[in-house]
């Protein structure tokens, strides 16, 4: 289909004046159904696996359509889209990597503290938040760091074009390294009731942002 989409775009472009607005009916008669196809194939998979696929199907109408300086607008409308299935594919992979380490929930209430404008109970008091589980929870968290130098990012590594992998791989580690700096200074507050944090906190952000690049991106 986008064989054949490529060769009407080649004679459209070999005309006197191509235009996007005549051509453009022929797009939506072709790009339309191809992700109509795709929302229908992912209707029972969860958000990474549906962005991976959508991602991966975006890349090849992109490459059919970038060579025709006629066809920007629709382009540009792609890589808007594109754009939203990395931030979901971004998302879903961080997230299951923060519940699998048990950090999410602890990562939610200490990121509601460093927002919260009035203290009045301390963190270290709030169910599942004492400084015993907070480390545990945190060392897990490490140990998935170091677990053979590298986090496992199956879905990541599913999309065909190296860019966008890097990309998400990246994004991954941003978003980790975002979730756990909410906890260090949740924690390290003072207000937050923790006699000795740096027992509970054996790295800084810096430290795990540098462990994240080389796990994430290894």
């Amino acid at each position: 289909m986008l064989g054949r989409l490529s060769a009407m775009m080649q004679t459209h472009n070999s005309s006197v004046t191509p235009s996007e607005d005549i051509f453009e009916p022929v797009l939506t008669s072709v790009i339309d159904p191809i992700f109509e196809l795709c929302a229908a194939m992912t209707v029972n998979r969860n958000a990474s696996e549906s962005s991976v696929l959508h991602l991966n199907v975006l890349t090849r109408v992109q490459n059919t359509l970038w060579p025709f300086a006629f066809a920007s607008k629709r382009n540009d409308g792609l890589l808007k889209l594109r754009d939203e299935y990395l931030q979901t594919l971004i998302k879903h992979q961080s997230d299951s990597i923060l519940q699998r380490v048990g950090l999410a929930d602890i990562q939610q209430l200490s990121h509601q503290f460093n927002e919260s404008e009035h203290k009045d109970v301390p963190l270290s008091e709030m169910p599942g938040m004492n400084a015993s589980s907070i480390r545990n929870i945190v060392k897990e968290f490490y140990k998935t760091l170091f677990s053979l130098g590298t986090i496992d990012l199956p879905e990541c590594e599913r999309l065909v074009l190296p860019q966008l992998r890097m990309a998400a791989r990246d994004g991954v580690a941003q978003a980790l390294n975002q979730s756990y700096q909410s906890l260090y200074c949740a924690i390290k507050d003072p207000k937050s009731g923790y006699a000795d944090p740096d027992v509970i906190l054996e790295y800084s952000p810096s430290d795990v942002s540098t462990l994240l690049d080389t796990s994430v991106n290894t």
